[in-house]
C-alpha cells in the first residue's frame, strides 16, 4: 500500500506542477502581470491553448526581482498536495476493493 501510494503521490505531484508551471515560470521571471497569468492558468489551463498562452506570457512579460521563495513554497504545498491526494486515493481504492471483495466472495464455514 505504501508503494503504491508513493508511486500515485509522486504522479500527482509531477501533475500539478507540469499545471502550473506557467506560473512558475512567471514567479521565476519576476513577471508584471503576474496575477493575469495566475488566473489564465488555473481557469484555461486544462486546455492546450490555454496552458501554452499562460505559458507564452510568462516568458514574454519579464521585469520585476524573481520571487524564489514563492516559487519554493508553491513547489512544496503542490508536493503535499500531491500526496494527500495519492492518499486519499489509496484509501478510497482500497475501501472500494475491500467491499467488492466482500460482496463478492461469500465466507463458508
Amino acid at each position: 500500500m505504501f508503494l503504491f501510494t508513493a508511486l500515485v503521490g509522486s504522479f500527482f505531484t509531477l501533475l500539478l506542477l507540469a499545471y502550473f508551471f506557467p506560473y512558475l515560470a512567471a514567479l521565476g521571471n519576476g513577471s508584471k502581470s503576474l496575477h493575469f497569468i495566475a488566473a489564465l492558468n488555473l481557469l484555461f489551463g486544462w486546455c492546450v491553448v490555454g496552458w501554452f498562452a499562460a505559458l507564452l506570457w510568462a516568458f514574454k512579460d519579464r521585469g520585476g526581482k524573481p520571487k524564489v521563495g514563492r516559487i519554493v513554497f508553491l513547489v512544496v504545498l503542490l508536493t503535499i498536495l500531491g500526496y494527500l491526494l495519492a492518499y486519499a486515493t489509496g484509501t478510497l481504492c482500497a475501501g472500494v476493493a475491500d467491499r467488492f471483495y466482500a460482496a463478492t466472495h461469500v465466507v463458508t464455514k
